[in-house]
């Protein structure tokens, strides 16, 4: 900046130094200042540009996040299966640590950026063949007449049994009498929703 003030002042003191008939002359001057303050503006820029961080990827972030979010509703809609769904989410995972390995280098060229854009390409369209496939679970929703309070607590019982069942390492005999009893409660408060309601 002190560069471009000093050039400026330069060209202000050679301007008012020529006498009127070099008007052209001056003109002349005060466009060559002008060049060279923008040639300064351009460097600086460039210099910027080649210390800043590594290129956002804004698109690929929402890519990511709408793919995130389209994994948990074909989960909640029952379009998904539980091991679709935990694949699809370690395919994510990838992507994200594949993003940010480009990233390390400080710069994502073009070339990178394809990739990773062809990546969740491939993402998107896995999930949606998940998510249109034969093997989905039945949509549920309560059966009618249910008191709520019974289907409260049942509910919070069926939560305990998923949670024994995915975090533990039940035996064979735990397992089966864990897995019916979920059956049974399910069958209990849900009905599978028909597909023309």
């Amino acid at each position: 900046m002190r560069h471009a003030a000093s050039l400026l002042a330069a060209a202000v003191l050679f301007t008012t130094a020529l006498p009127a008939t070099a008007a052209g002359g001056r003109a002349r001057a005060r466009e060559a200042a002008r060049e060279e303050r923008r040639e300064d503006i351009r460097e600086k820029r460039d210099e910027r540009r080649d210390e800043a961080k590594p290129k956002a990827t804004p698109g690929a972030n929402k890519r990511q996040r709408r793919q995130g979010s389209a994994i948990v509703g074909g989960v909640k809609s029952g379009q998904l299966t539980e091991t679709e769904a935990k694949a699809l989410a370690e395919r994510e995972a990838g992507l994200r640590s594949l993003e940010a390995s480009m990233k390390a280098d400080g710069t994502m060229t073009k070339a990178e950026r394809q990739t990773l854009h062809d990546e969740l390409t491939g993402l998107a369209k896995a999930i949606r063949n998940d998510k249109t496939d034969a093997d989905r679970t039945a949509p549920l929703r309560l059966r009618d007449g249910c008191d709520p309070a019974t289907c409260a607590a049942r509910g919070r019982r069926l939560a305990e049994v998923r949670r024994s069942l995915n975090r533990a390492e039940p035996t064979a005999a735990e397992r089966a009498a864990l897995e019916a009893e979920h059956t049974a409660i399910v069958d209990e408060l849900y009905e599978e929703a028909l597909a023309d309601d």
